[in-house]
């Protein structure tokens, strides 16, 4: 390849002495114009092979053993106050199925941490020509929680054409082959103890990619919405999420779990200390290939909080001469050749 993987005009670290010979890490980092360059060529060699890749396996009989380590006495972790800035950044991927490369450019980032879980991040970036509905897509991410988990969240991705980014996602993460329509907006609050307030939407629509340990996974659509409010005594809202035609492919293409129009409604009502939530499953079917499919034959509603529950209805039905998977694991499965069998798990329980 012609160019690096990546280059920075400058680099400034400003480390406090002081603060390190007390047991404190105080640092400013500055990094100007950084330039990141994935590439691929038409044999489909990339310049960051083997950044994903795993180590090479050894036998068991040739493997050394690990060494033993001396148990070490606890230490009380380091103070830190950690300060990174990115002026500037631009980030590139050149496929050569492309016909243009992908890039995402006036990429700023000044972000925050300190040892006691205090986090501050404000991310801006604009993602060329990746609007879904054409044009440059602008990225911004705001974020501002303290040691107590509490703190402003401000997320705006507007729609964008996942496949115009699926070169630098490829290069950064290893994750392969992404495409479909995808928007996130949330404006809201951490609240601590595992609480948010406010609005959030989500969405995404023919959304497909391959894992680096070659799993595919496929989403007709996924869409989520919430909206939570806190007065003195408890939190009210509803969290609703809806997932359509969702399908695990393995590497060899065989479908090997598949979800067919679930629905699933979240609605939590209850105070800060109990909570209560109620989980309902409409219509939903999973199945196993062609070997084993499981029906809500009825929807399932489960309760959580002082009083949980659970009700539903479940067909699970199998195609015995199709489990050839199970019968190389079950001995006394190998004698089965044809035949069906199926179950109806109905659930009325309560604590």
């Amino acid at each position: 390849f012609d160019e690096p993987l990546a280059t920075i005009k400058r680099l400034h670290v400003d480390v406090s002495v002081l603060s390190l010979l007390g047991g404190t890490l105080d640092a400013d980092v500055r990094v100007e114009q950084p330039r990141v360059a994935f590439a691929k060529d038409a044999s489909g060699r990339s310049n960051t092979d083997g950044l994903f890749g795993e180590e090479p396996r050894q036998d068991d009989a040739t493997a050394p053993e690990p060494p033993v380590e001396a148990p070490k006495a606890e230490e009380e972790p380091a103070d830190m106050k950690l300060r990174l800035e990115i002026v500037d950044g631009h980030v590139r991927a050149t496929l050569p199925s492309a016909k243009q490369p992908e890039e995402l450019r006036d990429l700023d980032v000044l972000a925050s941490m300190s040892g006691d879980g205090a986090l501050a991040l404000r991310l801006t970036a604009q993602a060329v020509g990746a609007a879904a509905e054409g044009g440059d897509a602008e990225l911004e991410i705001d974020v501002a929680v303290s040691a107590a988990h509490e703190g402003p969240v401000k997320i705006e991705i507007p729609a964008i054409d996942l496949s115009r980014l699926a070169g630098i996602v490829e290069g950064a993460s290893g994750v392969k082959g992404l495409r479909g329509r995808f928007q996130l907006s949330a404006d809201g609050r951490l609240e601590g103890e595992g609480r948010m307030t406010g609005r959030a939407r989500a969405q995404a629509d023919g959304l497909a990619l391959w894992m680096p340990d070659g799993l595919r996974i496929a989403a007709q659509k996924i869409s989520a919405q919430a909206d939570v409010a806190e007065s003195e005594d408890k939190t009210t809202g509803k969290v609703a999420v809806r997932v359509e035609h969702i399908a695990l492919l393995a590497e060899d293409g065989e479908d090997v779990r598949r979800f067919r129009e679930p629905l699933v409604e979240l609605a939590l009502v209850g105070h800060h200390d109990a909570p209560t939530g109620t989980l309902v499953v409409q219509t939903g079917r999973l199945a196993a290939g062609q070997a084993i499919t499981a029906t809500a034959s009825k929807p399932w509603e489960i309760r959580t909080g002082d009083e949980p529950s659970a009700k539903g209805e479940l067909v699970v039905q199998a195609d015995l001469a199709r489990l050839t998977n199970l019968r190389s694991f079950v001995p006394a499965l190998e004698s089965i050749r044809a035949g069906r069998i199926g179950a109806r798990v109905v659930a009325e329980a309560q604590e």
